[in-house]
């Protein structure tokens, strides 16, 4: 099914890891193509389950997705490379959390990422297929770092994000790859949506509400993966 926008300006509309399928990119629906994805609670009360909603990259737009699965699917396809042969995932090796990339073709996997000390997870694949965003513990607290890798091997691990104590995650490329959306409690201490480039300069906050957003993809479709 299509899932069905309710802008909140008109509220009343009638509404790991083991070797899995590979998602098609072209069920995205044509509608929610650029937009960010998330959840909140800005609907929820008391044992109220958070909804997904979905806005323009520059914060307007705002609106409910009736049906989660094209978040899921967006979700599922940011682990992918461009071309779809590779899928970046998440292990647990010994305790720790460690990035490991597994082949479509034949299920082989093998180490990408294994922190000195502390988590990585939330990693995201960039449009241009060389760079991988991910989160990282070993500074001390969350902080989005990013992998160039090339032929299978890390060329470059370079830290993006900087604070004391608040922590930066769930990275997500843009479909141009220019910049990164990922949610933070930064500043008010709530959990928000913010966006910087992919160098981790400008860094601004998108959703700005007195909610809390968390968890964004921004949805991409086939041919947007070059710049």
């Amino acid at each position: 099914p299509t899932p069905v926008l309710i802008y909140v300006a008109n509220p009343t509309l009638t509404p790991v890891p083991t070797p899995t399928p590979t998602p098609d990119p072209a069920r995205v629906p044509f509608e929610l193509r650029g937009k960010i994805a998330f959840l909140s609670d800005r609907d929820g009360g008391p044992g109220k389950e958070p909804a997904v909603w979905v806005m323009d990259p520059d914060g307007s737009n705002i609106a409910r997705l009736t049906d989660p699965w094209a978040y899921e699917l967006a979700l599922d396809l940011d682990t992918y490379s461009p071309d779809m042969s590779q899928q970046v995932l998440v292990c647990n090796w010994k305790g720790l959390h460690e990035l490991w990339v597994r082949k479509t073709t034949d299920g082989w996997t093998w180490r990408l990422r294994a922190p000195p000390k502390g988590q990585a997870y939330h990693p995201a694949w960039s449009p241009d297929g060389v760079h991988i965003a991910y989160v990282s513990q070993e500074d001390g607290n969350d902080e989005i770092h990013v992998l160039e890798m090339r032929n299978g091997t890390v060329i470059s691990d370079a830290r993006l994000t900087q604070n004391d104590w608040e922590w930066d995650k769930h990275p997500s490329y843009s479909p141009d790859g220019r910049q990164i959306v990922f949610f933070s409690n930064r500043e008010s201490g709530r959990r928000q949506i913010w966006i910087m480039n992919a160098d981790g300069s400008r860094p601004r906050n998108i959703s700005n509400n007195p909610y809390n957003d968390w968890d964004p993809v921004w949805i991409k479709w086939p041919g947007t993966a070059q710049r």
